[in-house]
């Protein structure tokens, strides 16, 4: 007889008699395992999603503005040309060289700040002083 405390619950067993039966209980059990497969791994994408957003937040203003940058820069880069042209084929001569002038600051500006971005590489924050060497200097 089984302890009724004991903390595994016993399995049960079935003992099965015809064919028909047979294959209706394994096609059973075949879907809770693809159920509980499925459910398991959308927990571990529901787990690194919660790991990246946990990322996100913790990263620096700084290094979060240069990723947007980096990412949406030639997005940016894109519309300025699209305007420029626009303006090209709609205003008034006089009024081209003044928006030429204002696009060309703009991309420079742009493509400086992508240059920095790349020059610079990762952020990484600094120790405080006498962190994780006992406050002696290493030689």
């Amino acid at each position: 007889m089984s302890d009724p405390s004991s903390s595994k619950p016993a399995k049960k067993i079935v003992r099965v008699e015809d064919l028909a039966t047979t294959v209706k209980l394994k096609r059973v059990q075949a879907k809770a395992d693809a159920s509980a497969r499925k459910l398991e791994a959308e927990a571990k994408k529901a787990q690194a999603k919660v790991e990246l957003r946990r990322m996100k937040l913790a990263m620096p203003a700084r290094e979060a503005a240069a990723l947007h940058l980096a990412n949406f820069a030639g997005l940016y880069m894109l519309i300025a040309v699209l305007a420029f042209l626009y303006a090209v084929s709609t205003l008034e001569a006089e009024l081209v060289a003044v928006v030429a002038g204002l696009i060309t600051l703009l991309v420079t500006n742009i493509s400086a700040l992508l240059r920095s971005i790349v020059t610079e590489g990762k952020y990484e924050p600094k120790k405080p002083e006498g962190e994780g060497d006992g406050g002696r200097e290493s030689e």
